[in-house]
């Protein structure tokens, strides 16, 4: 599975979508404890997308980072940016 990132010491259970990171449980609630910013990141258990270790070891970190990225993300959408005319 995927080791944390902070401590690197323990399997991680949680992927914080705004930190980029694979957080174990103690370092998430370290992480996310220090002020409110921080509590609100969205983060997403890794047993929710990964279903084994042979299911973690069978891409590379970089690609479960986007699969998390992605799935952290909205669904984007042209309405969700304004249009701002430019100054000239």
């Amino acid at each position: 599975m995927f080791r944390c990132d902070q401590c690197g010491n323990n399997a991680a259970a949680f992927f914080c979508q705004a930190d980029d990171a694979f957080l174990c449980t103690q370092c998430d609630i370290q992480v996310h404890a220090v002020n409110r910013l921080a509590a609100r990141h969205k983060r997403i258990g890794i047993s929710t997308m990964v279903t084994s270790p042979q299911h973690a070891a069978s891409l590379p970190a970089e690609e479960w980072r986007r699969r998390f990225h992605a799935a952290a993300s909205p669904a984007s959408s042209t309405d969700d940016y304004l249009d701002v005319p430019d100054i000239a």
